[in-house]
């Protein structure tokens, strides 16, 4: 006689009864997500296209209050997908500083950003008004923080170059009329031998201002090698009166320079003017103070082997 297996029997049963309660409790829940229901939810909203000139002061109200008509399956998409409706600011009615959204302009806002068919949904917020206040701009240069250690011999041609070589600034009128130029973030590089191309964050720690056109600007700055060059330059004294006559002493100046190597053969005293004005003498000393009136580029660190000039009036 074949044995029957109750244990078996009672595993299948539980098997179907399971199967069954949960086939049973899955066709409800979609029967009950598949139903109509009218509730309320709160939408976030934000502003977009706002002015670079106005910022919000305030708002009468941080959310829209919708009354929806739908299945359980929307408003669990919405619960579960935080939906934020955008606000276009040139949808705004204006009156003076204030700019306010009627309630059926919401409801067409509203209708838009959410898709939701006619008739399914109405909208409790009564209206929005929101007071801004005007930002102003201005036009600031643009100073380096950029320590260079050159590598011996080497220098910069040049001061850094950036790109754009101003930046624009808003804020308070108070705050921005104190701000004269904005800093790059610090930085060091050693050893320099070449011409540097690299990009940089500016600094806003210590502003206090509203926004920055941009917050990181392009830099250049040439380098090259540079050796040291003597040039003797004769003494020219101008502004002297028609009736006199001056001697002084030296007539010339030997003039120590640094220019870059790959021009050193090209400058010679010809492209320089070395002048003394009589009119800015120094009377009690009969003293003169040269200084050069013309000079080529590629050179620096100019140097005198002295700063006076001796004169005597003749008869």
């Amino acid at each position: 006689m074949k044995k029957i297996n109750i244990k078996k029997i009672f595993q299948n049963s539980n098997k179907a009864f399971l199967f069954i309660l949960i086939s049973t409790s899955l066709i409800w829940f979609i029967l009950k997500l598949s139903k109509t229901y009218t509730d309320t939810i709160e939408f976030n909203y934000e502003l977009k296209n706002l002015p670079k000139n106005k910022i919000i002061k305030k708002s009468n109200n941080e959310i829209i209050k919708v009354q929806l008509e739908a299945t359980g399956i929307k408003f669990i998409s919405f619960s579960l997908f935080e939906k934020t409706i955008l606000i276009d600011f040139n949808q705004l009615e204006q009156v003076d500083d204030n700019y306010y959204l009627a309630n059926e302009r919401i409801k067409s806002v509203v209708q838009e950003n959410l898709e939701l068919p006619n008739g399914s949904f109405d909208i409790k917020t009564k209206d929005i008004n929101i007071s801004t206040y005007k930002l102003y701009s201005k036009k600031v240069g643009i100073q380096s923080r950029i320590n260079i250690d050159f590598a011996t011999g080497y220098d910069s041609v040049a001061d850094f170059q950036f790109t754009p070589d101003s930046l624009t600034i808003y804020g308070n009128q108070t705050v921005l009329d104190t701000i004269h130029s904005v800093s790059t973030q610090q930085k060091t590089v050693h050893k320099v031998k070449e011409s540097l191309e690299d990009r940089i964050a500016i600094d806003l720690s210590q502003l206090d201002i509203h926004d920055i056109s941009q917050k990181e600007v392009d830099y250049k700055l040439k380098v090259a090698k540079y050796t040291e060059k003597k040039i003797k330059l004769p003494i020219d004294v101008i502004n002297v009166p028609d009736n006199m006559k001056l001697s002084i002493f030296p007539k010339e100046i030997q003039m120590n320079i640094e220019v870059e190597l790959q021009h050193y053969d090209d400058i010679t005293n010809k492209d320089f003017r070395l002048i003394c004005d009589y009119k800015k003498r120094e009377k009690d000393d009969n003293v003169l103070t040269p200084y050069l009136d013309m000079k080529p580029k590629h050179i620096k660190n100019i140097r005198f082997n002295t700063s006076k000039v001796n004169y005597l009036i003749r008869e």
